[in-house]
């Protein structure tokens, strides 16, 4: 039998070898940057959060970070929430999936739409809303009747109302989406503030003039103890007296008592657990004034009554260190004012020397005795730096992320 070989010109292989080239990657590739003349088809949108992820959902409220969930997907280049355009990130846009972060616009919709590279459009209905307010943290939690005092958090749009905890409205000084700064009135109790808007109206996890878990106010001699302590003043207080830790330099591993404040439980309102609960559910918070502060960590502890006043023992500790600057060097960490601090308590994990972080603190109703130290190791060991801290109402309050 006689075998015919045929041979093609050069010029045809080239057409055939596209043709081949073509058909092999006719592919996710291909239709990411051509389409393929087809519209995405969406089977359902549901959140990311691992917890919720089985649930399809019908809305959702701006800023929330959604996935798509369909066929054809890859070719889809733009996004709209109703007249508002999200930002698509490509390494988050495959064939079945796309994640996307809902655009925020004061003008709410009720239609998603999916636009390909070659104009194939998919309306979906899907609806996208403002959240009611979030009520993140206070400049300062105490402030006197008449003074300005500002909330921090997020959605604040007007038209809105801010109240006391007896309900009672301020007058608000200037808003923004971030900040409220209001007028505390005359006769301001201890509580919750609620902020309403349009979209919703949330009261404060946190509470102005927090007394709850107040470990000591300075007040009276009750406050701590006479071995370990700074002075007590009130000039400029933000609640009358407040502990004064003051140095003209000071350097590392310097001991001064000056320099430390005390709550010890037998000196003071007698034994007694000095909080309830677990730390991780819990924060110390307290007012703070720094005039000046450039180096040497402040330590804070919890020990039992039995325990003696020690910074070598085994309990954990926290090494406040808000002078210390990204890049590792360090500044001045004067506030300008006073200032409300949280501190998570499950944040104590370390030693005095800062060589372990694995220490936890665990259930509060065993210690009774409460320390804070400016006391250890300096980023620059090569000075010595003054030092001027006002401190008042330490205090164990419940711990939510948002108030960080």
């Amino acid at each position: 039998m006689k075998t015919t070989v045929y041979v093609l010109p050069l010029a045809m292989w080239i057409v055939v070898l596209g043709i081949v080239t073509g058909l092999s990657s006719c592919s996710e590739e291909y239709i990411r940057d051509h389409g393929n003349g087809k519209p995405a088809v969406i089977d359902y949108v549901r959140l990311c959060d691992p917890a919720k992820a089985d649930s399809a959902i019908y809305e959702a409220e701006m800023l929330s970070t959604i996935a798509i969930v369909g066929t054809n997907l890859q070719s889809v280049n733009s996004i709209f929430f109703g007249k508002t355009e999200a930002a698509l990130n490509s390494s988050l846009v495959s064939p079945r999936a796309i994640i996307v972060t809902v655009p925020f616009s004061l003008e709410m919709s009720d239609n998603m739409r999916l636009v390909t590279v070659d104009n194939k459009i998919t309306d979906y209905s899907f609806r996208t809303y403002i959240p009611a307010p979030v009520l993140r943290s206070m400049v300062c939690e105490y402030v006197e009747d008449g003074d300005t005092a500002v909330l921090k958090g997020d959605y604040f749009y007007e038209p809105l109302q801010l109240v006391m905890a007896d309900e009672k409205a301020v007058e608000i000084v200037s808003c923004s989406a971030t900040e409220i700064a209001f007028i505390v009135p005359d006769g301001a109790v201890e509580g919750p503030l609620t902020v309403t808007t349009s979209y919703g109206s949330t009261s404060s996890d946190f509470y102005f003039r927090d007394k709850r878990g107040l470990i000591t106010d300075f007040r009276t001699h009750e406050w701590g103890n006479s071995y370990l302590k700074g002075a007590v003043s009130d000039v400029d207080g933000v609640d009358g007296n407040y502990l004064l830790l003051a140095a003209p330099a000071v350097g590392a591993w310097v001991w001064n008592n000056d320099l430390s404040g005390c709550y010890w439980a037998k000196d003071g309102r007698g034994i007694e657990p000095i909080a309830q609960g677990m730390a991780d559910t819990l924060a110390l918070k307290f007012e703070v004034n720094i005039i000046q502060w450039s180096d040497v960590p402040m330590l804070f502890w919890f020990k039992t009554s039995d325990q003696e006043f020690s910074v070598d023992d085994n309990n954990a500790q926290y090494h406040w260190k808000p002078w210390l600057n990204e890049d590792g060097t360090v500044s001045n960490a004067a506030t300008g004012g006073w200032t409300t601090v949280s501190l998570p308590l499950a944040d104590f994990n370390t030693n005095k020397e800062e060589t372990s972080s694995e220490r936890i603190l665990g259930e509060m109703s065993q210690y009774t005795d409460f320390n804070m130290m400016i006391f250890g190791a300096q980023t620059d060991a090569s000075k010595k730096y003054p030092v001027e801290i006002r401190i008042d109402n330490p205090r164990i309050v419940p711990y939510h992320v948002h108030s960080k």
